[in-house]
């Protein structure tokens, strides 16, 4: 695959407005305590759903899964969801430092 169709790929938004907000419910259906701009996040995308506004929310629940200590995400049937949380949170989150150490953006783009 071409770098040009990679970066093509990378940047496609994936969700809807209504997988958004069927996502949230859970944290409310459940009273899972919601994290420092996660509803904003939710929000911003469900108004406008672009790539960034996407990524920015997929970063925000990777890492309220992760962090929480809460009771639903302690089962057993979660043990699988929060491994893939935790690669997908811990990938992003070193991606963003490394963008923020070097300054620029590191995504792969045609020359």
């Amino acid at each position: 695959m071409s770098n040009e169709n990679q970066n093509e790929n990378e940047k496609k938004v994936v969700i809807t407005p209504d997988d958004a907000k069927a996502a949230f419910e859970f944290w409310n259906q459940y009273d899972v305590p919601v994290i420092p701009g996660l509803k904003e996040a939710f929000d911003r995308f469900c108004t406008s759903p672009t790539f960034d506004n996407q990524e920015a929310l997929k970063y925000l629940v990777m890492k309220s899964i992760v962090t929480t200590d809460h009771e639903a995400f302690k089962d057993e049937s979660f043990k699988p969801v929060l491994s893939e949380c935790r690669d997908v949170y811990y990938e992003m989150n070193f991606e963003k430092d490394f963008e923020n150490i070097i300054g620029e953006d590191t995504s792969v783009s045609p020359k």
